[in-house]
């Protein structure tokens, strides 16, 4: 009953763009396959949260919030519902500052301010690298850390599901692994950076709009 032909697929997509204006953002569950449901947590259901932080970053950014005013904390909650929340874990690439360069001095001390309000928020920070290359920073390795530590807590069986959060569809292989060993995975995407590969892999699928980031932005009138 999944198995759905190419011509479906925009017949499909434009029933999920509707009920995605009518629901709100912890209730917009999306199967692989398309078909929404109502999910019903357990209480007793062990969740962890993996961040990509540099995606999440530049879906801020693309939405006009500014990172130091977003509540990350109650925004990665707000996927948990009343589930037993394990662990969370924001990943990024360091920000190594150069004395001659004001900009990687500047964006290091930022980085620094945001990496103590995580802490103080819960999150485990996980570090990977950041090079400059000309006037371009390049994020390495933090991929490839989400994947190992979703892999590895999938195989302990530290949790029950995880929740990504990221559009990075170069994390697709780790989520059927760690379906593989039946455990749950929930993919928080971003409307503006669709991923269909993580889509097709993931258990459900939350689909954030920017109306959804901005309930997390303190100062927002009628926020969380």
């Amino acid at each position: 009953m999944y198995c759905l032909t190419k011509h479906l697929w925009p017949y499909i997509l434009e029933i999920v763009e509707i009920l995605h204006y009518l629901t709100p953002p912890v209730c917009r569950l999306m199967a692989p396959a398309g078909f929404f449901y109502t999910s019903i947590m357990n209480n007793l259901e062990r969740v962890c949260i993996y961040i990509d932080g540099s995606n999440l970053y530049n879906s801020l950014k693309n939405n006009g919030c500014a990172d130091m005013k977003f509540d990350f904390g109650g925004f990665a909650r707000s996927f948990v519902g009343n589930r037993k929340l394990q662990e969370a874990k924001y990943y990024i690439g360091e920000i190594i500052s150069f004395p001659d360069d004001d900009k990687s001095m500047r964006l290091r001390r930022h980085q620094r301010m945001l990496f103590e309000k995580l802490k103080k928020m819960g999150f485990y920070i996980i570090k990977g690298q950041l090079l400059k290359i000309g006037n371009v920073f390049i994020e390495k390795g933090v991929d490839v850390k989400i994947a190992i530590d979703m892999v590895e807590g999938a195989y302990e069986d530290r949790y029950d599901s995880a929740i990504l959060i990221t559009s990075d569809g170069d994390l697709a292989p780790a989520i059927e692994m760690v379906v593989r060993k039946n455990k749950k995975v929930e993919i928080v995407g971003f409307e503006n950076r669709f991923s269909y590969a993580l889509m097709q892999k993931a258990s459900i699928y939350h689909s954030v709009k920017s109306s959804d980031l901005q309930k997390f932005v303190s100062g927002i009138m009628g926020s969380h």
